[in-house]
């Protein structure tokens, strides 16, 4: 049996005889330990980083920053740190700064390869995750998300909306396993608004099979100039509630817009389900 063991602690710390109360000589004394930090990781890398800073008067202040791709960069971690050190209530002088990480990864590793196998978009690839991290940093852990695909074939339940692999990680995988969907996209079109969920309307066609000559959605009547359809999708039948079997239409109204409708087919209700922008 082999114990489990704590992952190895990489930290840069200063300690100042004369407090710091300048916050650009801060943010110098921080460029300067960020360097130190990466020299100490040498052929590893990191993708969560902690500043911590503490007070004359021992009161501290902490932030962590989580990026989408380990990072050797010192300019793009200072650009990320660096913003804290202004944000940061600091009650008196700051005596100690430090630095540390024990999220570390082999030279080379990213989560987001995934995107792409091809060695000659590795630059790009860079580019997105530093754009992913200013993003985070500036929007917080809930202003980033990332739209996942669903094993479901309806269309509302097709796809959830959660948290970004920003900062999805674990102590040994960069990526979880869980964000490497095998979901492909459905092969028929799909509109670029889906409302949250199917909206009911009042619709007229000659045969229930064929796309609707007029509708009237939120008090408003719409003639209907084009129509394309049925597109057929039952429900899941292995489910306990099934839905109902439903016929979707993509139908052109009269101001030109194109919306994606459906007619449910055992009860005959119309419903619009997405609009195309």
């Amino acid at each position: 049996m082999t114990p489990l063991t704590a992952p190895p602690l990489f930290v840069v710390e200063r300690r100042f005889d004369s407090p710091i109360t300048d916050r650009e000589q801060l943010k110098y004394l921080l460029k300067i330990v960020i360097g130190e930090l990466l020299k100490k990781l040498r052929n590893r890398v990191s993708w969560s980083f902690t500043l911590w800073l503490r007070c004359t008067d021992r009161s501290s202040a902490t932030k962590e920053i989580l990026l989408s791709s380990p990072s050797e960069s010192a300019e793009h971690l200072y650009e990320l740190l660096a913003p804290h050190c202004d944000r940061f209530t600091l009650t008196t002088g700051v005596d100690i700064l430090r630095l540390s990480t024990s999220e570390t990864a082999p030279q080379g590793a990213s989560p987001l390869s995934y995107l792409t196998e091809d060695p000659a978009h590795s630059y790009s690839t860079k580019k997105l995750g530093e754009i992913l991290d200013r993003l985070y940093a500036e929007l917080g852990e809930e202003g980033v998300k990332m739209i996942r695909l669903t094993p479901s074939h309806i269309p509302e339940r097709s796809f959830v909306i959660g948290r970004s692999f920003v900062i999805e990680r674990s102590s040994s995988l960069l990526l979880q396993s869980s964000l490497r969907s095998e979901v492909g996209l459905p092969p028929a079109e799909r509109p670029s608004i889906l409302l949250p969920t199917p909206e009911k309307i009042q619709a007229l066609a000659v045969v229930p099979d064929r796309p609707p000559f007029s509708l009237q959605w939120r008090k408003k009547r719409y003639r209907v100039r084009n129509g394309i359809g049925p597109e057929r999708i039952a429900g899941e039948w292995w489910s306990a509630n099934p839905d109902k079997k439903r016929e979707y239409f993509k139908v052109q109204i009269e101001t030109g817009s194109w919306l994606w409708v459906f007619r449910e087919m055992e009860t005959g209700q119309w419903f619009i389900h997405g609009i195309w922008g």
